[in-house]
């Protein structure tokens, strides 16, 4: 064993704060020997090591990289039957399917507005006021679906 040096002396040789050190030998990498003093020998190839570690991906905070690869290839084969349900038919874009959706509803609403006409040229003995009142309950229908009433 060589003889102890100070904290300078190991913040020196690994480039490092002395706060760093602190920190280090906290953890164990660098050896304390007694108060203000660290062995250089153990604490380089403490050191060492630890520097390996954190390059592997296996030092302190270091994702789990294992569980990442399969969180991706989870995420991927999701995506993967995503595409295919869509491509089947079986699936359509939210965005796509509103569109198609509000595009439904205007021709039923525009469908539903007709009737009244529709209803005066099948029973032309209804008066102008008999037409008036199917037209106005099926608008108070519509707006009660509208209103989420109905």
């Amino acid at each position: 064993m060589t003889e102890p040096v100070t904290m300078e002396r190991i913040a020196a040789a690994f480039d490092l704060s002395s706060r760093r050190v602190s920190q280090l030998a906290e953890k164990g990498i660098v050896v304390r020997v007694g108060r203000g003093r660290f062995d250089l020998d153990a604490s380089t190839l403490n050191y060492i090591r630890h520097l390996r570690e954190v390059a592997a991906g296996r030092g302190e905070g270091a994702p789990d990289l294992t569980a990442e690869r399969a969180r991706l290839a989870k995420e991927q084969a999701d995506g993967h039957a995503l595409k295919n349900a869509t491509i089947r038919g079986s699936m359509l874009d939210a965005t796509e399917a509103g569109s198609r959706w509000a595009g439904e509803m205007v021709k039923l609403r525009s469908r539903l507005l007709a009737v009244p006409g529709d209803v005066s040229l099948v029973l032309p003995h209804l008066t102008k006021h008999d037409v008036y009142e199917i037209d106005r309950v099926l608008r108070d229908a519509m707006t009660a679906v509208a209103d989420g009433d109905a």
